[in-house]
Parts: structure tokens; sequence; C-alpha cells
């Protein structure tokens, strides 16, 4: 059946998805102003004729369409034009097809999406070049289709409120069609061809067959959650007269990027609806459709993971009830800056209160709250501060049961100051020396050997940072002195050649 299911239809292949993504190369664009700025779409200028190119997005000849020709050398953008670099077709995430799927039929499969393979977190989990296809992949999509097929049609309400029609027979064509068109255009985001309706349409016979119109609307289910325009992002545009390095994005693909962006799920009828209505074919209409799915919950959310995501707390090595309370301080804290106070974004690094509960609380050397669950309170003294200060962060660097300053040193390094380090050399031992100067156990000592010799560029930077931080365990508890070695003060004031001095997460948040 010419159905464009992953395994039988490689259209993209000719597409090179090495290019860095759209969604990660605008994640601090999320929390400025000029988000809204460049509409999305790759120039303030954009034509106000929505039929003459409602986005422009500036591409390299590995992510054109054969079919567009061969790219020449890039020219000259128009006056005020945003170049915004090539973009790559991109596989939705574990995260945002399980998103998908509960927007499109109303199931959670979140225990059921582990049939799919682990994403890697780059810090992003969903960076094309680290998207192979695999045989895993094309089983567990097949297989999480199926069983969310099975999910949202368990009942007959549920069979209904998915539907929308009644079917009057096994044969109700007009019912199953109605169905195709628009379950077609939510999952693809995008209106069906008149011979893409007709495709989905001849799997009406097979519900004749079993005697159940559901049969049918099943397997549409099931080929619509693995065609390739919805397991991966196609927005491939078409192509600019005038600027042979750029391809224009229909107000469709803008309305799936912008949902995607803001959302991490497909659009909901409200975008879809604006599209159909020309709504995105302007700077204000994009930023109305913007602000409106910032405000929803779902805005809040894909924010607050972008920087789980981004700064390493997506996944934490505590016992999930730990997990789950470091999450939810931080998230708030997040929320509160960015959404609730509408605050400089850097008011995340400073903010002199925390959000806890009977759990953290004496983690940070806080009262417990009175009541129970989570309250807003001051931090005891001015050496805690900010998201820097938090067990959600601090988390990081871990190794071997303590925290570790160069994993911490290099974490900072990276994800903040945008410094990377090279890996260690092949053959070099990465493993910090049981015993150090003088004979003693205590970790600065036994660090210290990473101070002299080729080691000593890359661990120079990392290592005086983490120490910074050493004052901290793995859970954001502090100490004077090493885990379990008394004899071993931890001095915790370091000086940074690029910083200056610091002493603990406030200071270095500052």
């Amino acid at each position: 059946m010419p159905f464009r299911t992953f395994a039988a239809r490689p259209k993209w292949r000719a597409f090179d998805p090495s290019c860095r993504s759209f969604g990660r190369s605008m994640g601090f664009l999320l929390f400025t102003a000029s988000l809204f700025g460049v509409s999305c779409a790759g120039t303030e200028n954009k034509p106000k004729d929505r039929n003459a190119a409602p986005g422009v997005v500036p591409t390299t000849p590995s992510t054109v369409p054969p079919s567009m020709g061969t790219v020449q050398p890039a020219g000259v953008l128009p006056m005020g034009a945003v170049p915004l670099g090539p973009t790559s077709i991109a596989r939705q995430s574990r995260a945002e097809y399980l998103a998908s799927v509960k927007s499109l039929l109303g199931v959670d499969m979140t225990v059921e999406v582990e049939a799919l393979p682990r994403d890697a977190f780059v810090p992003f989990d969903n960076e094309p070049s680290f998207q192979a296809p695999s045989s895993a992949l094309i089983q567990g999509l097949g297989l999480v289709a199926g069983q969310a097929a099975d999910k949202a049609l368990a009942t007959p309400a549920e069979r209904l409120a998915l539907v929308g029609c009644t079917p009057t027979s096994p044969a109700d064509e007009a019912c199953f069609r109605s169905f195709v068109e628009k379950f077609g255009q939510r999952a693809l985001h995008r209106p069906l061809s008149a011979a893409e309706v007709t495709d989905f349409v001849s799997f009406l016979p097979a519900a004749q067959q079993a005697n159940d119109f559901y049969v049918g609307i099943g397997m549409v289910i099931q080929a619509m959650l693995q065609d390739l325009e919805f397991v991966y992002r196609t927005e491939i545009g078409s192509p600019v007269a005038g600027m042979p390095d750029a391809v224009s994005l229909t107000d469709w693909e803008l309305g799936a990027r912008l949902s995607y962006l803001l959302w991490g799920e497909t659009p909901d009828d409200t975008l879809l609806t604006s599209v159909e209505k020309g709504l995105l074919g302007t700077p204000d209409g994009v930023r109305t459709e913007a602000t409106r799915l910032l405000a929803d919950p779902r805005g809040i959310a894909r924010i607050n993971r972008f920087h789980a995501l981004w700064l390493g707390y997506e996944e934490l090595p505590h016992l999930p009830a730990l997990n789950a309370a470091y999450r939810t301080e931080t998230d708030a804290l997040v929320t509160r800056v960015v959404f609730e106070k509408g605050a400089p974004w850097f008011d995340l690094f400073t903010s002199p209160e925390t959000y806890v509960d009977q759990q953290l609380a004496p983690i940070y050397g806080l009262p417990a709250p009175a009541a129970p669950g989570f309250s807003w309170v001051s931090y005891p003294d001015a050496t805690r501060a900010g998201i820097l200060s938090q067990g959600s962060l601090l988390s990081n660097g871990a190794k071997n049961g303590d925290s570790s300053p160069t994993l911490r040193g290099k974490f900072i390094l990276e994800r903040l100051l945008c410094t990377p380090i090279a890996p260690p050399p092949p053959g070099v031992n990465a493993n910090v020396p049981a015993v150090g100067m003088g004979g003693t156990t205590c970790k600065s000592d036994r660090y210290a050997a990473h101070a002299t010799g080729t080691c000593a560029g890359c661990h120079g930077q990392m290592d005086p940072i983490g120490f910074g931080l050493e004052n901290y365990d793995t859970e954001g508890r502090f100490r004077s002195t090493d885990t379990g070695k008394p004899e071993c003060m931890i001095a915790g004031t370091v000086q940074i050649p690029s910083l200056g001095a610091f002493k603990g997460p406030a200071e270095l948040g500052q």
C-alpha cells in the first residue's frame, strides 16, 4: 500500500541531518523579545502578500531537495533580513512523540513509549545528528502506534469523541473520510491532498471484512503515527526567487515549527485555524499565536524542560521522591522569573529565595515549612542564591558517590560560559589518584595531580570552578570538610583568571 510509513518511504534521505537544528539555535530567544521580532520566520521585512514567502530561511546545499537544483554561494540578503543559518529535518524526540500522541488521541503512552530508543541528551534530546534511524526505532514505532490506537478506541465514548461521527455501518465511507481528513490535518500539520485521503480511505474494506468500522479507523491511526511527516519535522519550504541560498516556509510549516518550538507537540486546532485564515502571514499574527502558546501550561512546561535539558537536571541520580522535589523547586523558580514576574532572566542566578517542602528544607539548613507542601523561603545566608544553589544543579558532576570538581567545572564552562572542553587524549587515566600531595587522601591534594603536565591546560580551567562549589555535596548540603574525612578542610574560595574570586554558588551566580 502506498502509505508513507517510516519503513517504506525513504523520501527524505537526500537531506543531511548534520546541520544544527532550528529548535536548538532558537533556545535563548525563548526568553527575549527577539523571538517575536523575527517572527520565527527569518526576516523582519517579510512580504505582506501571504502567497509570497511567509517566511524565509537560509539553507545549505546539504539541506536542499534535489528538485531545487544546485545552491549557489550565499548572496546578500535583502535589507533588514535576519539570517538564521541552516536547518535540518529532526525526528520527534520521545517526549515530543509522547506529547503529540496525547494531543491527537487523548491517551497517555508514558509506559508504552519506552519501546522507542532512548534519546541522546547533548544536551537537548532532538538533535538531528544523534538521531540515526534503526530497526529498533522502526519496530518501536509500529508497536507504540498500535497500542495508541487500541487505547484511543477502547470505549464507545472515546470512539465518538475521536472520530466525531457515528458510523451507520462498517462501510460508512462518509464518516470514515471525514475522520481521515480531520485527523490527517492534525497529525501531518497540513490538509491532506485528495489522493492522500483516497489512500487512507482504502483501509475501509478491512473494516468491512472485519464487520467493524473501528478496525479501519485503528489502521488509519497506526499508519499516520508512523508517517514520515509525523515522525519527522519536514519543514523544508520552497525556493525563493532571487535568493538561491534560501527557502520560504509555508504558513503550515511555520505553524508546525512554532508549535514544536513552544509546546513540543503537534499544533492544536486553534493554531491550525489561524494558519488556514492566513494569520501567520504577518509578524503580528505570529506574535499573537506565540503569546497564546507561551501562556498555556504546555508553554510553561516546555520552557521548564528546556532549562532542565540545558542545565542537566532532566534526569537526576537520587531516589524518585527527592528527584521530584528538586524538579518542583527548580521549575518553580524558572516559572516565577520568566512568567510570573517577567523579571530579567539572570534573576535565576541571584534569587534570594527558593521553593522547598519538608523534604528539601533540612538539606539547605532551613526550618521545615509549618504546613505540608511547598512554599517560598529565604536562604539563611548570603552564600546561597539562585539556581546554582539548588540540589538539581548541584547534582551535576556526581562521580563515585561524591562530587567531582572536574565534572562540575566542565559543566559550568560548557553550559553557562560557552567554553567547550576537549576530551582527554587517548590513553589518559581519568581516575583521580587515591593519595595526593603529602601522602594525604584529601580531595584538594589528590586533584593537584592535574596541575602539571599535559592535563594542566584543561584542568586548570575546570577544577578551580568545581572547587569553588565543593562546600556543597551532590544533594546540595553544606559541608566544611570532605565527606567522611573531617581532617580534610574545604577552602571553598578560588581565584579564576577569567572570572575573579568566588566562593560558593551565590558568588558564582553573580
